[in-house]
């Protein structure tokens, strides 16, 4: 089994109140400016292969991935609950409920989609959650 791990999160907006002194952007040099982690990022998702394998690793040694049966989504499955889970089928519009895999797509963008999870919590409840360096963010 190949475990992955997450590094980065995309930020989808952000704003930023940036002030810069006139003498420190004076003593750059424009080689200088470099963002590997974005750019490193831009090329893995060029070359995705999202949803049958994850672009990013999940950090997490209990994560396992998981392809839906009609192969339009995928995600990490992290499970807490130590019982055979019998599955519930969700109402429709519910987004939270008893189920070892996920019967709804997550709808995430390319960038954050294989840093999505579906966590089973100590309660059998599964939900979706974000990975950020093997960490489940709600």
């Amino acid at each position: 089994m190949t475990v992955y791990s997450s590094r980065y999160l995309p930020i989808s907006s952000l704003e930023l109140d940036i002030k810069i002194n006139q003498k420190e952007l004076d003593g750059l040099e424009e080689e200088e400016i470099s963002y590997p982690e974005i750019q490193g990022q831009i090329e893995t998702l060029e070359k995705s292969c999202y949803p049958f394998k994850p672009d990013f690793p999940a950090g997490r040694t209990d994560a396992n991935w998981y392809v839906s049966p009609c192969q339009e989504y995928g995600c990490w499955i992290v499970n807490d609950y130590k019982k055979p889970i019998v599955l519930v089928s969700p109402n429709p519009g519910e987004k939270v409920y008893k189920s070892a895999v996920p019967l709804h797509n997550h709808n995430a963008s390319i960038g954050l989609a294989s840093r999505i999870a579906w966590y089973i919590d100590e309660n059998g409840i599964g939900r979706y959650v974000t990975l950020l360096n093997g960490h489940i963010l709600n």
